[in-house]
């Protein structure tokens, strides 16, 4: 008897493969003879080039690079500020005078914004972050009769916050802020009620402003350090006008 019969071999002598042994397909070669990836070997994407061919950055790396702009504040957009910054340091330098800032609502945004600027040192004396009510009064000289009569968010304690800063670091000019940022009222005072003051050298160079900002916490928090800025810049222009 004959058994099964076996695949003969091709010419080269080695054996054909019969019909069931089909050999897995191979991948394509490109023109450099290197294998193409099939679909399922397709990478994560990536970010599509520039006309350069240097990559996109995807939002996250925007957003990074957006606060690394020196403006690492929330809220804050700089379109003027910086400028206007640097326009009141230098007055400041030129006329030899000195800023101090008593802050609560904005937990030290208006001390961050005033040094942002390269030489700030020559002008910016120094700041107190006032944020309980106790304090405004034990480190920024509020009197005590007065918080109890007015509350924390009021127009005389923001004028009180600047003349004792500015007598406590010895400086030519206090600005004291205080408000409500949100989200809930505070004292029956509305959420964006702010109250900005600035205190001077001289007899009566004194600025109070009310504020009733609207937005989120962090852009009223923004908005009142801005507006603090320009109340200053205005009231030093305005005294440099005189002399």
């Amino acid at each position: 008897m004959t058994g099964p019969r076996q695949p003969g071999p091709d010419e080269t002598g080695s054996e054909r493969p019969g019909p069931d042994e089909t050999r897995p397909e191979q991948p394509a070669l490109d023109e450099t003879g290197s294998e193409q990836p099939g679909p399922d070997a397709a990478g994560p994407d990536q970010p599509a080039p520039d006309e350069t061919g240097s990559e996109q950055p995807g939002p996250e790396a925007t957003d990074a690079s957006a606060a690394a702009d020196g403006w690492n504040l929330p809220g804050l957009s700089g379109a003027e500020l910086p400028a206007t910054l640097e326009r009141l340091h230098r007055r400041l330098a030129e006329r030899g005078q000195t800023v101090a800032v008593a802050e609560s609502m904005t937990g030290g945004m208006l001390a961050a914004a005033l040094t942002s600027t390269a030489g700030a040192s020559a002008s910016f004396r120094g700041g107190v972050v006032v944020y309980a009510t106790d304090l405004k009064a034990r480190l920024a000289g509020v009197p005590e009769s007065l918080l109890a009569e007015q509350g924390p968010v009021a127009a005389q304690v923001a004028l009180e916050l600047a003349r004792g800063v500015r007598d406590r670091l010895s400086a030519s000019w206090g600005v004291g802020v205080t408000g409500v940022a949100g989200p809930q009222p505070q004292d029956g005072k509305a959420v964006g009620t702010v109250f900005l003051a600035v205190s001077g050298p001289g007899d009566g160079i004194e600025s109070v402003s009310e504020l009733n900002l609207a937005g989120n916490r962090n852009t009223i928090r923004a908005r009142a350090v801005e507006q603090a800025v320009a109340l200053l810049a205005g009231a030093v222009n305005s005294l440099a006008g005189q002399s």
